[in-house]
């Protein structure tokens, strides 16, 4: 019996070896990922919806048409390098926004926040942007964990998703988890909210999966090729099963679809957007709201480059930019980007197009540089 578990430990433990071999190989050569995926460092949240874990770093590969980026998040679950504390020293500017703001595609010291910890030192800058989030996510965001940092500037960076990311088409309470959805009911002609399944989040924390996301199996999934290769046959399979074999004329059908949910959609964020001001305007003597929208690739396309996809992501554009435009005059600098990119057009050679990536137009290290000006020149204004 001894000799059986001897053979069997010597063959698992070469097996172990030769997997973590391989893996490093593939990832080396870039045939799977040369880093963690980003699910590990988000977690579903019972008041924020979405939040990071603390005191981490991690180096991912959200997508392997550019390099692993290393993020950090700090001792709040901020992205940052640099920790908080409660009781502040200088002026706060928060940041609240998805994952256009959050930046994991962005390495520690190119994204928004380092930019602008750097250019305005006299200032403390706080991210609390996270993937996945809509508009009342980030007013959850900011009653729940922005109200306790003593903001002087709030900047909020709508994107067009946001639209969206709070609605449900359907009235399942089933279908909702970890995040707040609405609906408009239409025989009753208002907006109905379906808050977060408490059921969902009962088997979320349970014991066994409160270990999967402690820090030593965090560190274990960050350095593990076996996990890596394990995940990448995961999400093989998972991509396999949603492939799409809709044909020309249903994927119109789908396309009109969508564009008939903008209505819905529309009212739906209005009603959050109040929600969301009437919050704000409680402390507006001690917090100044800036709003700057999130520019993304479709904007500096060619016209004849545009796909249906495209044209809806505009048209949910153009309805939250009206709707801050007339709030606070919100600020959407496409010319002023367009300007930067022709500026820079020498440097943003692939895997770099426009202010994002050739395969993903989250921002890039470009777009959090342009970013970043607009927020300190609508900071200017403020002080002026």
């Amino acid at each position: 019996m001894k000799e059986f578990i001897k053979k069997t430990f010597i063959i698992s433990l070469i097996s172990f070896f030769l997997i973590e071999l391989t893996g490093f190989t593939l990832g080396f050569f870039r045939i799977i990922p040369n880093g963690s995926p980003a699910v590990m460092s988000i977690f579903a949240d019972s008041k924020l919806s979405y939040w990071h874990p603390k005191n981490i770093t991690f180096k991912h590969d959200y997508n392997q048409c550019w390099g692993p980026s290393t993020i950090s998040f700090n001792n709040i679950g901020s992205r940052s390098t640099i920790d908080v504390e409660m009781l502040k020293t200088k002026p706060r500017i928060g940041l609240l926004g998805d994952s256009m703001i959050e930046m994991i595609h962005v390495n520690d010291g190119e994204d928004i926040t380092s930019i602008l910890q750097e250019k305005l030192p006299d200032f403390e800058i706080i991210n609390f942007s996270s993937r996945a989030t809509g508009l009342y996510d980030h007013l959850d965001v900011y009653k729940n964990l922005i109200k306790n940092f003593d903001i002087d500037y709030l900047v909020l960076f709508p994107t067009e998703n946001d639209l969206h990311n709070n609605f449900i088409e359907s009235n399942k309470p089933n279908e909702v988890r970890n995040q707040p959805k609405f609906y408009f009911d239409e025989l009753k002609n208002e907006v109905i909210k379906i808050d977060r399944n408490s059921l969902w989040f009962k088997k979320y924390f349970s014991n066994f999966n409160k270990i999967k996301r402690s820090k030593p199996i965090l560190y274990l999934k960050e350095y593990s090729y076996s996990f890596k290769i394990y995940y990448q046959i995961k999400i093989f399979f998972y991509n396999k099963k949603r492939q799409s074999t809709l044909t020309k004329e249903q994927l119109n059908a789908k396309y009109d679809k969508k564009m008939s949910l903008l209505i819905n959609q529309e009212k739906v964020y209005k009603d959050i957007m109040n929600q969301f001001l009437t919050e704000i305007n409680k402390d507006k003597d001690n917090v100044k709201l800036i709003t700057i929208l999130n520019l993304r690739s479709y904007l500096f396309r060619k016209e004849e480059n545009l796909t249906r996809a495209h044209e809806i992501k505009i048209n949910k554009f153009n309805i939250i930019k009206d709707l801050w435009v007339n709030y606070n005059n919100a600020y959407f600098a496409v010319d002023e980007a367009k300007e930067f990119i022709k500026l820079n057009k020498h440097k943003m050679v692939k895997p770099f197009i426009f202010l994002g990536h050739t395969c993903d137009d989250h921002y890039s290290k470009f777009g959090a540089e342009f970013m970043a000006n607009i927020v300190i020149k609508q900071i200017n204004s403020q002080i002026k």
